[in-house]
């Protein structure tokens, strides 16, 4: 896998734009293992929690989730 074709989660912070947003919340949601239902907006916040992955060299699981209140 080329370098760009990786989905840099750990530079993702906060949306500047509605389009930031979706970009990011679509990228996740194309390589999720699974579907919860669970949709967000624009303004919604993300909670990532990353750990190693031992299916290809250097590679990293991320848990990606929106925070509720």
């Amino acid at each position: 896998m080329e370098q760009e074709d990786v989905l840099k989660y750990y530079q993702f912070y906060q949306a500047d734009t509605e389009e930031a947003f979706l970009n990011f919340y679509e990228a996740v949601k194309e390589l999720s293992f699974y579907d919860t239902g669970v949709t967000a907006v624009y303004g919604d916040i993300f909670i990532t929690l990353s750990t190693c992955s031992y299916r290809v060299e250097d590679g990293r699981f991320a848990v990606v989730a929106k925070r509720v209140l």
